[in-house]
């Protein structure tokens, strides 16, 4: 099991310093698996995860491709983000590693795909030579067609989805969302059931993000 931080949350509603921050925080819990994509922020979490971690080769820095984010015109008028599109992965991660501040990523996801787009996206990530592992980060029947072809290095998908990832590397995200009981009991309930996961945690507290990294060591 592998602790992992998720910046979903990390927003412009948040000042740069706090984003900025918030990875560091995670970053001096222990925390060294980091799970972002442009979405998050309109690549305001990207940018946060380059800033911080620059200079760092001790973690996994995962990135996505597929869904274009809103401009920031869009946001102010709550427009939804466009659909998936993985026709031009590459000029997506050249905006990427641009706002991490890196020259290669440890993993792309192909962001909320389904079966007919995933295969020939999968190909175009794997012989680009600044990609390291390539994944899927989709729903559970999405994901279960695609594995019906191919099995990524990584499935990501919600906690509690019922679905075999057929040996790849799996990351489990939303651990907490809708759940009363204590945050480091549910953690560790998680940990148990998936030993092998990636557990990723996306509080924007501090004293969350550390306790989150205590009860998944």
């Amino acid at each position: 099991m592998t602790a992992g931080y998720g910046t979903a949350a990390l927003g412009r509603s948040l000042s740069r310093r706090e984003r900025i921050r918030l990875v560091e925080t995670a970053y001096d819990a222990g925390i060294r698996w980091f799970d972002t994509a442009p979405l998050y922020g309109a690549g305001a979490a990207e940018e946060a995860v380059g800033a911080a971690l620059r200079g760092k080769d001790d973690v996994t820095v995962a990135t996505k491709v597929g869904i274009v984010p809103p401009s920031l015109i869009g946001l102010a008028l709550r427009r939804p983000a466009r659909g998936g599109r993985f026709d031009d992965v590459r000029r997506q991660l050249d905006r990427s590693l641009r706002r991490l501040r890196r020259d290669t990523v440890d993993l792309v996801l192909l962001h909320e795909v389904d079966a007919a787009a995933a295969l020939p996206a999968l190909d175009a990530l794997a012989g680009d030579d600044r990609v390291g592992l390539t994944g899927i980060a989709t729903g559970p029947v999405q994901t279960e067609a695609i594995l019906a072809s191919r099995v990524p290095d990584v499935v990501q998908l919600r906690f509690g989805a019922e679905v075999d990832p057929h040996g790849a590397t799996l990351v489990l995200h939303s651990v907490l969302a809708g759940r009363s009981e204590p945050a480091a009991e549910l953690l560790r309930a998680a940990a148990a059931a998936h030993p092998e996961a990636v557990i990723l945690v996306g509080a924007r507290n501090p004293a969350h993000i550390r306790e989150a990294a205590a009860a998944l060591p």
